[in-house]
């Protein structure tokens, strides 16, 4: 980048001006005490090098010239030389040794700009100095510096581990591990715990390793189930879920459903399913919560079974129960839910594919757009009503239809199926929504393109 190239190059040129001025104070040859000039030596280095025996005898107080003065006593100043070759002492000026050192302290700054400014001062301290800030009380910037340096992502809740910490060593997992159970364990505010407990998650996907830090980690997590602060027991009942003992974890997120906050009582569903992408075990309890009082329970709970019916573990009577939320329950996102459940179901059954098809005309926007998309990932499904479709969802009044209708447009359906239709595609070349339009000039360019 050009400007970090202006800063590496500005740094390397003041570097070396620095040297230049270091090395010139330390090893330069002046006689006289005089300042023999105001420039850097040119033959700096070679200073370093040259056969100092062959200079002049001079005084090591006073630098006065004894050429012509036999003995070690100074004529000047009365200084005795402990030898002969304390009259052969370069003279150094400590004050331009150290107007050396402040230019090349100045490059220093200079040439790590780019650094600092894209990743912060932290990213200049070792990992063991950034480990340790955590034991300080103000130690944000310390858990910053080391979310870079690890590639540190905040947990997304949808089952995804975090990233490994390539960049540290077991011992400072550990040390890292320690402090945060110790954070999470204090009164510290709310923000700081949280934090604390997002990390506590990394280390532990890290390490992942059963030992007695790994144990004393996984009890805190467990302990926070029953914590005060409602956003720590969400995190905890959703990192709750453990593959290696799936019943376990069902026993502990089944009563999280009955919580009264509407936080937990979600967090407990995702927590099935984040268990579901390993085991079967939640499957039942999942179909059981799509009656559910609150409809974001039975929401999530139709999602996690979608999940786990792309494994082929679900049986008629788990499709039964989709059907009978898509058709009969009364809020929008359950039936939503429900029918793209029925969607990877709908690829070899003839009832979801029916389903399917009268969802397209269903009064809810929403439904009409998730049809759209089980419909797109059909490919056997007749390729004239994927054109009928298509085109109708494109002209519908909800501009959440008419996106998802363009997309099934522009990459499901074959240019040379549209070939009839051209007049159609030219009247959507002034639609309102830009994905229609970029639909329709896509396929009329491929069949110009093609009739050439």
């Amino acid at each position: 980048m050009p400007v970090d190239l202006l800063y590496w190059s500005g740094g390397a040129l003041l570097g070396l001006v620095g040297v230049g001025i270091a090395l010139w104070a330390l090893f330069a040859d002046r006689s006289g005490g005089r300042l023999a000039s105001a420039s850097i030596h040119p033959l700096a280095l070679w200073a370093l090098f040259v056969d100092r025996s062959r200079a002049k005898r001079r005084c090591s107080k006073c630098w006065y010239d004894m050429s012509a003065t036999a003995g070690l006593q100074c004529p000047e100043c009365g200084r005795v030389a402990k030898r002969e070759s304390k009259l052969y002492k370069t003279r150094r000026n400590w004050r331009w040794v150290m107007a050396g050192f402040m230019v090349i302290l100045a490059a220093s700054f200079l040439t790590v700009q780019p650094r600092v400014q894209r990743d912060g001062w932290t990213s200049l301290m070792p990992t063991t100095l950034l480990v340790l800030g955590v034991y300080m009380h103000d130690n944000q910037w310390a858990f910053d510096g080391l979310e870079k340096r690890t590639s540190y992502e905040h947990p997304d809740f949808q089952g995804s581990w975090l990233v490994s910490a390539e960049n540290l060593w077991d011992w400072q997992l550990r040390l890292l591990g320690s402090h945060c159970v110790t954070l999470i364990e204090s009164n510290e505010p709310p923000s700081k715990r949280r934090v604390a407990f997002n990390w506590l998650v990394h280390v532990m996907s890290a390490r992942r390793k059963d030992d007695d830090v790994h144990r004393r980690m996984w009890g805190t997590l467990l302990s926070l189930l029953n914590d005060t602060d409602s956003q720590l027991r969400e995190w905890a009942a959703i990192y709750s879920a453990d593959p290696l003992d799936p019943q376990a974890s069902i026993d502990r997120l089944l009563p999280l459903l009955g919580d009264p906050d509407v936080r937990i009582r979600r967090a407990g569903v995702t927590g099935m399913r984040v268990l579901g992408q390993y085991s079967d075990a939640p499957l039942p309890h999942l179909v059981v919560a799509l009656a559910h009082a609150d409809w974001e329970v039975r929401s999530l709970a139709a999602s996690a079974i979608g999940s786990m019916i792309r494994r082929e573990t679900a049986t008629e009577d788990v499709l039964d129960s989709l059907a009978d939320a898509f058709q009969y329950d009364a809020k929008a996102e359950v039936r939503a839910r429900a029918l793209l459940a029925l969607s990877n179901f709908g690829l070899r059954n003839v009832k979801c594919r029916e389903m399917i098809r009268a969802a397209l005309n269903d009064p809810e926007p929403l439904v009409r757009a998730e049809a759209l998309d089980a419909l797109a990932m059909m490919d056997d499904m007749d390729v004239a009503f994927f054109v009928e479709s298509a085109l109708a969802g494109v002209l519908d009044a909800e501009p959440s239809v008419r996106s998802h209708a363009a997309w099934l447009l522009h990459h499901r359906i074959p240019s040379r199926e549209l070939e009839d239709r051209r007049d159609v595609l030219v009247k959507l070349m002034v639609a309102e929504d830009e994905e229609v339009r970029s639909a329709a000039a896509y396929h009329l360019a491929t069949l110009e393109e093609v009739g050439k």
